[in-house]
């Protein structure tokens, strides 16, 4: 019973994983040039901005830089 959720879950997981992929790639092509996973601390951290890509050329380099930081 036990290993049938876990592989539920895992399969979840996966769909879940895809989904998010195909966002990224969908509204920031480019975020795998500069990030290798979408699972990392500052790939997570800019995604946490909750701006498009439109929006983020507001952000001068500086600002983007220290926000990661």
């Amino acid at each position: 019973m036990a290993k049938k959720l876990r592989d539920l879950l895992n399969v979840d997981l996966q769909i879940v994983q895809g989904q998010v992929h195909n966002w990224i790639d969908r509204y920031f092509p480019e975020f795998f040039t500069v990030f290798k996973s979408w699972e990392g601390k500052a790939a997570l951290h800019l995604l946490k901005l909750e701006a498009l890509p439109d929006e983020l050329v507001r952000y001068t380099d500086e600002e983007l830089l220290e926000y990661l930081r």
